[in-house]
């Protein structure tokens, strides 16, 4: 079986060569932009790794990151920061 990713960014050019080059080295991906449809893939499909935008924001506004790492449930899988494209600071703790 192969490993499962969750690509949730917002740039349609940097979700599309991520997404490209994990199928291409024979990774599942399931590419999403917004956290909403991520929350939901994260709850049905629960990925092996999640890449996400560090610009990528909760209903409330936060960091989706954060929330991810503050869950209990998603706090153990592995995720890698795609740092947003204005170059701005990311708290990734």
């Amino acid at each position: 079986m192969n490993k499962r990713v969750l690509i949730a960014e917002q740039a349609d050019t940097v979700r599309a060569v991520a997404e490209a080059v994990l199928r291409q080295n024979g990774y599942d991906v399931i590419a999403v932009t917004a956290a909403e449809k991520a929350r939901e893939v994260l709850e049905l499909a629960r990925p092996d790794l999640v890449i996400i935008g560090a610009d990528l924001s909760a209903p409330d506004g936060s960091p989706y990151y954060e929330r991810l790492r503050s869950d209990s449930r998603m706090a153990k899988i592995p995720m890698i920061l795609i740092a947003p494209a204005d170059k701005s600071p990311v708290d990734a703790g």
